[in-house]
Formats: structure tokens, sequence, C-alpha cells
């Protein structure tokens, strides 16, 4: 009889302890960030390569399935410039979609330097994309690959002419062939440097203008250029030729970026 009554009261013990232990919350879980961009590519110049002093035009592209805002380039730990998208195209189900962007950096003397390229989207940055570059005590003439046989005329666009639109360079700019870096650059348009707009592009993005240096008609992208005189909205609309085929433009093997024409959209 005794065992029977102090096995229940061991029961009624366990019970009553049972009770009285705190109940842990469990916590909620961490919720799983949305991806950012994935590793940018450096397209150009090829790094080892050897340029001038002049004006280096930097291509990148990166892939995010859910933006990418803008591109940061730095030249030896210094941030040069953050620059948005130029262009972007479908790369998959295993990548998203792939943007694309230059900028026209110009080195401030002859050395070795270390340029480096990261995405910012969805509030994360890329891991960085580098390459190194050496620039030489060269002039540009030394280093230049011959220039397409273009005769430039000494006749110079008037400055106030009514029935014309000029417009100024904000930055260094290249001037292309159509709207995109997938066309070839045949002239710029630097800063300070005027010229005649001749038409806009279909998507509102280019204005095509006759190059100041080649007195080519070109393309460049319109947020690179201000308004001198007369408006934009009064030229006529334009298509861009079509793209160039990306395999017949691929060279057979790599090599230093051209540096003697100045390029490059920001």
């Amino acid at each position: 009889m005794k065992l029977k009554t102090g096995f229940v009261a061991f029961v009624l013990y366990v019970v009553l302890l049972m009770a009285c232990a705190p109940t842990e919350t469990p916590e909620p879980p961490t919720p799983t960030p949305e991806p950012g961009p994935s590793q940018v590519s450096i397209l150009a110049p090829v790094s080892g390569s050897t340029h001038p002093l002049a004006p280096v035009n930097i291509e990148f592209e990166g892939a995010s399935f859910t933006g990418i805002a803008e591109f940061e380039i730095s030249v030896d730990g210094g941030i040069e410039a953050t620059v948005p998208p130029s262009g972007s195209s479908s790369c998959g189900s295993n990548c998203g979609t792939k943007f694309f962007g230059e900028f026209l950096w110009s080195p401030p003397d002859v050395g070795i330097y270390t340029i480096a390229v990261r995405a910012l989207g969805n509030g994360q940055f890329s891991p960085s994309a580098e390459i190194e570059i050496t620039i030489a005590n060269e002039t540009v003439a030394e280093a230049a690959p011959p220039l397409p046989l273009l005769t430039p005329t000494p006749t110079q666009i008037p400055l106030i002419e009514p029935e014309k639109v000029l417009v100024v360079g904000l930055k260094n700019g290249n001037c292309r062939e159509g709207g995109g870096i997938q066309y070839e650059i045949v002239d710029a348009l630097m800063q300070d440097q005027s010229a005649e707009a001749i038409a806009m592009s279909e998507d509102g993005l280019n204005v095509k203008i006759i190059g100041p240096n080649w007195k080519v008609e070109c393309w460049v992208w319109v947020e690179l250029v201000n308004v001198e005189q007369g408006d934009l909205k009064s030229l006529p609309v334009d298509p861009y030729p079509p793209a160039p085929d990306p395999a017949q433009s691929q060279p057979e093997a790599p090599g230093p970026a051209p540096s003697a024409t100045p390029a490059g959209r920001p």
C-alpha cells in the first residue's frame, strides 16, 4: 500500500513540474534575401594590354534575375564613376537578363592600373571583375591603327544658325554606327564639343549627329549631350541600321582594344 501511494505521489510531482516549466517560443525563420547580380565581366580592354596616354573605353556586362541599377567602376581602389546599364538582353533561365555598360576613362599619367567593375542590384553588389592594363608614354599616332579613309572637311559648323539643331557633349562619348555597343565606333563627341544633330532614334535613346571629327553620320547616347541650339523634338525619326552579325565581327584572337578614337558612353 505504501509503494502504491509513493508511485502516485511521484507521478503528480512530474506532472506539476512539466506544467510549471516555461514554454519556449520558436524563433521565426530568417527570410532568404533575394539574389543580387551575378559575376560581372569586363569585355574590353584586355587584361595585360598596353595603351597610350589617351582615353580608354571600358566595356562590361553583368547578369541578374532581379535587375541591375548601376555599374561601379574603380581604378586602383578609388571609385571613378557609377553608370546605368546602356542595354540588356535575355541570357536564358540560368542567368536571367544580361546588362551591358561602358565608361570612357582618362588615365592621369603613365603607369600600371588595376580597373575593377561591380554591379548593384536589389540592394546588393556583385563580386568585382578586375583587369590590369599599362598606360605607356606613347603618342596616339604611334599606337593607333590606321584611321578609316575619311576626308574631314575644313568647313566648321556655325555656332548660331536657326535652321540647325546643335548639341554639345556633357562628357566624352562614343559615336557609333547604331544605338548600342554592338555597333562600330566611327567618331566621338568629347566634353564641350559641338555637333549638328540631324535625327532622333525610334526609341528616343540616341541622337544622330554629324561627327565633329570625321564628318560621318553616327549615333550618340542622348544622355551625353545638351541642346545648344534648336529643339530635339523638331528632328526627324530615323531607324538604326541592321545590327552587325556577332559571329562575323568576333576577332580571331583577343588583343588590345583601340584607344586612339575617343570613345565611351558613361
